[in-house]
């Protein structure tokens, strides 16, 4: 039993192999009356069947067939009553349909196989205990779904059938949503990675979830469409042939300008090799003399030839014609940069305004293709420019006009598949409107991009209106385009994957059918070794992926299976560099289907198909890429472990193959390691790789390499030369969680250093980005000022890009689109620059860490002034783990075991809907309406929290009540960050105890936020903000009692008020005023946009947003006091990246703020702040009415005591109130002592997991470290 539980483990055939021996060895001892029979008996025949799933199974396997009678035995065995007797139904119901899946629709015992399957797995969930239910009705519709398999004809998903097969394709669809719709729960007789995998990876349906619609009416049904007639034309071929002999004759006579003889013979060539393409029958030598031939030529007009522009521009349009045809082959990715090159300099030299704008429209195509196959969008956002120069140039006559709308309208579709901006989308679609009522002739090329604009827009905006009318304009194309014609392929391509992704709205099961069959009939279109080929079988593969999902059919996921593992295998071959590994570049999206002579594949990934050890010979296609298709890259790999990935979580015996696991692996390494694939596909890839590695992790670490990998990714999604909205949606692609998931790997590795360096670089990168513009370059001065100066200045002018508003909309004047576009241009190009700026900084001595992410020693110095709870919650594994950095000690680990990542997410929506049901949305002069005792709710909360994750960490710290608590800093990541933490405790009549008992809590959203150092001021100056009324919201009458408290305690000189008559609070005075005040004090109506957090709001005479926070820069402002609703409350999407006005706050230049996690009560404002500044002016090391602003964390604590105890008001109302941050001065002897015993102590730790990399010398080489991180300055003495 041992061994077959291993076997479970590890797929080891000898840990199945001797558990058969023992057990026919103990069946043989075993008398026929002896009770323990039925056990052995039912263990050989589950062993058996292991072993026939180890071999792949077949129709003449007799492990099964011997499973089979044992079950059937031990059946007989096992009385009616019995209450095990429901498992023994179920083993032998799954064996028969085992039995049946191997033998096919060949034979006619499937049927009746099947039928008693059916039958046994129905008592058996009949039989079942509640608790079995889920599993037993998950194998009932998985037998169901194979049996209308097995009796119905699945290539022809059109046909009628019959009531009794509808019937049965109903039931089984049901019962599979039903089961779709239960949690996951671990098997126990699975695989360990497989347990991992299954509650973080497997789809599971909503409550609500509509079941799919198996049939539309007759009206509804979509075939595609006829074709039209064969148009005959003359043979453009021949006449082509009898021009170049001509030329050659020219050439020899030495008659005419050679040069000029050389360019008719190379445009003619190149005309030669494009209707070589059209005809599907292509000779490379053809294009290849065009440009040996063009580039002769071009040799003869050397600069200033009055037609070097258009040598330049021939020779650019062939190998422009070459790279389209042959961009997989060794060095085509530099000729396509030669050729921009070329045009580059083409333009330089036009005189005439035709010439210009040809190059334009030439160059802008170029960068175009240059952007599909390199995804650099800086030769996007240029493209655009020069094709609206180009538009704007060529009136409502111009014949090119209609060509010139299409181009800029792709580009615009481009850029917002790209970027997800739907303004660039509805302007490409009425730019191709105006292009389909100018043209005067009827074309399928733009109603095919009208149509694909249309399906864009429906992917973003969710309207079905344009999905339909993609699917109308996709049908007036096809009957436009004849049956031979090879771009029918394309458009039927598009036109199956409008049909799914209207099916994920509609739920019609017919769309998805004529999906796949349009799919396949694109797929026999396409020539046998064209490239085209791999985008329709991963169409195809998606779409029969997402019908097993709606459906639960097995065949459906193998199909998908095997059609990408061919066409990886038939097109997948070498590139251009001999020291690559061959069989990674099976996997990239340039993979020729030309086989390399010589070439012997590594067997690294020896798993993969195609990956064979043999020398490949030299095949080339007839075909190349037609240009429809823009699109190149491939995603097979991908798909292909998505779906390996999903048969390998499947319950049934398909399921839990570790080499389906293994394979999956191996595809997503391959993509993460092909720098060139586009992030959008490796990002995703990389984090599955991590994932699947973390939970088949042996302890080698192989996990932590791939979630590294995979964070540093994230500065790659959110590069800082995008504007804030666009870098604040590039956030929202799937990364919530991965800094949290790479910390749990960490923390189970045991590198509690390395899950705090993960948290700190993989959270708050919309903040970390941004911070870097603003990072202080007077150590880089001191070494290299003109380096400092410039990256200052770049710097300078990003910060500014990004603050831009980019809120245009497509109906926008030509004139203001340019300038635009021109604007984006000038910003990406300002990013790259800085980029390689930083990168020559690196080069520098002692700078080679410069802005990359801290590392956990230098991190480590935050808990310098208080201890730091950094609180993990990881939904991969459902754990949650506490990790505690303290002044003197190494970090140490807490782990929350009685809180599930899953009790935890209950409890932040719990909390959410209590203060979104029992409380007002906006601060209010009326009392609160509590909503079924929302004290006691509160109550039970914050009992929860103070059990299961303050309690154990405060014990782990030897904490005890204390008359003067120590100051503690909670770090909350995912979840946590939802919780009132600052409040958890027992709030009983007999009994209390709370955290304010024992320590004064603060929040900070990162370790960094706590090492900046606030700056000090002679003089000391607060801004008093108050706005009473605002239009559409109620009046809050106690905003003016709360000025006057205020002004109580702080002197009049120091004091200016907003808000008042003489001086309004309009926000443009109150943001060049923040900028020189110590503290500010806001007392008004606050908004939290929880759509676009960066809109989110102080309500003042106008609004003051986040994003207009962002532009300041505070010279020395300390502290903020957010008297206003829902300051600190953040994005529920992006839990991990603090988009709250607090935090913008700390961006900005403050070093504290008091914020709320809610709505507050008006009254309120005027207590809390009578007794905040009542409490920084007694304090011992302020002056006579100076507040001191280090001891605001206390002054709160204490206020918030009084409000509670004197007032005895409801939870709601004192909970809100939290402080964020820490003011850290500069230059005192004490901070310096301390900050030196920390880095002291935590030198032994930080060497010894370094040890490998250090000698004696380690000391040295440690405080090197201090002094690159800026820890540590040497002030001249030896």
């Amino acid at each position: 039993m041992v061994q077959s539980t291993r076997w479970q483990q590890s797929g080891r055939l000898p840990d199945v192999n001797e558990p058969i021996s023992y057990l026919n060895e103990a069946l043989d001892l075993i008398h026929e009356s002896d009770p323990r029979r039925l056990e052995v008996i039912s263990s050989l025949a589950m062993a058996l069947q292991n072993r026939h799933k180890w071999k792949a199974g077949g129709m003449q396997s007799e492990d099964l067939s011997h499973a089979i009678s044992l079950h059937r035995e031990a059946l007989s065995l096992r009385c009616e009553s019995d209450a095990e007797q429901w498992v023994l139904l179920i083993n032998l119901g799954l064996g028969l349909r085992t039995q049946a899946m191997d033998y096919g629709t060949n034979d006619t015992q499937p049927s009746s196989t099947l039928d008693e399957a059916v039958s046994l797995l129905r008592e058996s969930f009949a039989a079942a205990p509640p608790t079995k239910h889920s599993y037993c009705l998950t194998m009932l519709a998985l037998t169901l779904q194979t049996q209308f398999s097995q009796t119905r004809n699945s290539d022809d998903l059109d046909e009628a059938i019959s009531a009794k097969e509808e019937e049965d394709l109903k039931r089984a669809i049901l019962l599979h949503h039903q089961v779709m719709k239960i949690p996951s729960q671990r098997h126990p007789n699975r695989s360990y990675i497989f347990n991992v995998l299954k509650p973080a990876l497997r789809s599971t349906f909503a409550a609500n979830r509509q079941l799919p619609i198996l049939f539309k009416t007759e009206d509804t049904l979509i075939d595609e469409p006829p074709a039209s007639a064969d148009i005959t034309e003359l043979n453009e071929l021949d006449q082509i042939d009898t021009v170049i002999p001509d030329c050659r004759r020219v050439l020899d006579s030495h008659l005419l300008d050679h040069a000029s003889t050389l360019t008719s013979l190379g445009l003619a060539l190149h005309e030669r090799f494009t209707k070589q393409q059209e005809n599907k029958y292509v000779e490379q030598d053809t294009i290849s003399e065009a440009i040996e031939v063009l580039s002769e030529a071009l040799k003869l007009r050397p600069s200033p030839h009055q037609n070097r522009h258009l040598s330049l521009k021939n020779l650019a349009l062939a190998h422009h014609t070459l790279y389209k045809y042959a961009y997989n082959l060794a060095g085509m990715h530099d000729t396509l940069d030669y050729t921009v090159s070329d045009l580059r300099e083409a333009l330089t030299l036009v005189s005439t305004q035709s010439d210009r704008l040809a190059c334009q429209d030439l160059l802008a195509v170029m960068l175009c293709t240059r952007f599909i196959h390199g995804r650099q969008p800086l030769d996007l956002d240029e493209a655009i420019l020069l094709h609206r120069k180009t538009l704007a140039v060529r009136d409502a006559f111009h014949p090119d006009r209609c060509s010139s709308l299409n181009n800029l309208a792709i580009a615009l579709k481009t850029r917002s598949e790209h970027m997800r901006q739907v303004c660039d989308l509805d302007e490409a679609i009425a730019l191709h409107r105006e292009a389909l009522a100018t043209c005067s002739q009827s074309h399928s090329d733009q109603r095919y991009e009208l149509a694909l604009a249309l399906h864009s827009c429906f992917q973003q905006t969710h309207r079905l209106s344009d999905c339909d009318k993609a699917i109308t304009f996709f049908k007036e194309a096809l009957s436009l385009i004849s049956a031979a014609d090879t771009e029918r392929s394309a458009v039927l391509t598009n036109f199956a994957k409008t049909l799914r992704t209207r099916y994920m709205v509609t739920y019609h099961l017919q769309d998805l059918d004529r999906s796949i069959a349009l799919s396949r009939r694109a797929l026999e279109l396409t020539p046998e070794y064209d490239y085209t080929g791999i985008i329709c079988i991963n169409n195809l593969a998606v779409s029969l992926c997402l019908r097993a999902e709606e459906t639960g059919r097995l065949d459906d996921l193998n199909e998908a299976i095997s059609i990408c593992q061919e066409s990886l295998t038939g097109f997948g071959r070498v590139r251009d560099n001999p020291e690559r590994c061959t069989v990674l570049e099976i996997l990239t999206p340039w993979s020729p289907h030309i086989y390399i002579p010589g070439r012997k594949p590594s067997t690294r990934n020896s798993n993969i198909p195609g990956a064979s050890s043999h020398t490949w010979d030299i095949a080339i296609p007839g075909a190349g890429l037609p240009p429809r298709y823009r699109y190149v890259w491939t995603e097979s790999p991908q798909i292909l472990g998505n779906v390996l990935v999903s048969r390998f979580l499947r319950v049934d015996e398909a399921g839990d193959h570790l080499k389906d696991a293994q394979l999956a692996q191996d595809y997503y390494q391959a993509i993460e390691e092909t720098d060139r694939y586009p992030l959008s596909q490796r990002f995703p890839a990389t984090r599955m790789l991590a994932r699947i590695s973390d939970a088949g992790d042996d302890g080698h670490g192989l996990a932590l390499d791939a979630y590294r990998e995979s964070i540093q990714l994230l500065p790659l999604l959110a590069t800082i030369g995008l504007d804030l909205k666009s870098r604040q949606q590039a956030l929202m692609l799937n990364t919530d969680g991965l800094a949290r998931e790479a910390a749990a790997c960490a923390i189970r590795h045991g590198r509690l250093d390395l899950a705090v360096e993960f948290l700190e670089s993989g959270r708050t990168v919309f903040w970390s980005q941004a911070l870097q513009l603003r990072m202080p370059v007077d150590q880089l001065a001191a070494v290299n000022i003109e380096l400092a100066n410039k990256l200052q200045d770049i710097s300078k002018q990003l910060e500014n890009g990004a603050l831009r508003d980019v809120s245009r909309s497509g109906s926008g004047s030509g004139e203001q689109a340019v300038v635009f576009d021109t604007e984006a241009v000038n910003y990406r190009l300002l990013d790259v620059e800085w980029a390689e700026l930083v990168e020559k900084i690196r080069e520098l001595e002692g700078f080679d860490d410069f802005l990359k992410p801290k590392s956990f020693i230098t991190l480590s110095a935050a808990a310098q002034h208080g201890t730091i709870v950094i609180l993990n919650a990881s939904s991969f594994r459902s754990e949650c783990d506490a990790i505690l950095l303290t002044s003197t000690q190494d970090p140490i680990h807490v782990p929350l075991k009685t809180l599930s990542y899953q009790t935890l997410e209950a409890l932040a929506r719990h909390m959410c809907t209590l203060t979104n049901s029992s409380l007002p949305t906006a601060r209010s002069t009326r009392p609160y309406v509590i909503m079924g005792d929302s004290d006691s709710a509160f109550r039970k909360i914050l009992s929860l929290l103070w059990k299961r994750i303050v309690q154990p960490v405060l014990q782990a710290l030897g904490l005890n009540k204390s008359e003067k608590p120590p100051r503690l800093f909670w770090l909350p990541t995912g979840p946590f960050t939802s919780l009132p933490l600052h409040a958890a405790g027992i709030y009983g009549e007999e009994t209390s105890e709370n955290v304010g008992d024992f320590v004064i809590s603060s929040y900070t959203p990162t370790l960094n936020a706590l090492l900046q150092e606030a700056t000090t001021s002679e003089s000391f100056k607060l801004l008093a903000i108050m706005q009473p009324t605002v239009p559409g919201e109620l009046p809050l009458k106690f905003t003016k009692d709360e000025v006057l408290q205020i002004a109580n305690h702080i002197p009049t000189q120091s004091l200016t008020v907003y808000g008042v008559p003489e001086q309004p609070s309009h926000v443009q005075d109150i943001l060049s005023d923040l900028t020189t005040a110590n503290m500010v004090h806001f007392a008004c109506h606050g908004v939290q946009n929880s759509l676009n957090p960066l809109e989110s709001a102080l309500l003042l005479e106008e609004r003051l947003t986040v994003s207009q926070l962002m532009n300041l820069k505070m010279l020395n402002a300390p502290f903020a006091f957010l008297s206003a609703c829902q300051t600190a409350t953040g994005d529920r999407q992006l839990p991990d990246e603090a988009m709250h006005l607090a935090a913008t706050l700390l961006f900005t230049g403050f070093r504290g703020a008091v914020g709320t996690l809610w709505s507050i009560y008006d009254q309120d404002g005027p207590i809390v702040a009578d007794h905040f500044y009542r409490h920084l002016t007694a304090s011992a090391n302020s002056q006579y009415g100076t507040p001191s602003t280090e001891h605001t964390a206390s002054a709160l604590h204490f206020a918030v005591n009084r409000l509670r105890t004197d007032r005895k008001c409801s939870f709601t109302r004192w909970v809100s109130f939290i402080h964020i941050g820490f003011l850290m001065y500069p230059s005192s002897k004490k901070s310096r002592k301390i900050q030196t015993s920390i880095t002291a102590h935590h030198m032994l730790g930080w060497l010894g997991q370094r040890a490998p990399e250090y000698d004696n010398n380690g000391v040295i080489l440690y405080y090197s470290h201090l002094h690159a991180n800026g820890m540590l300055h040497f002030d001249g003495t030896k």
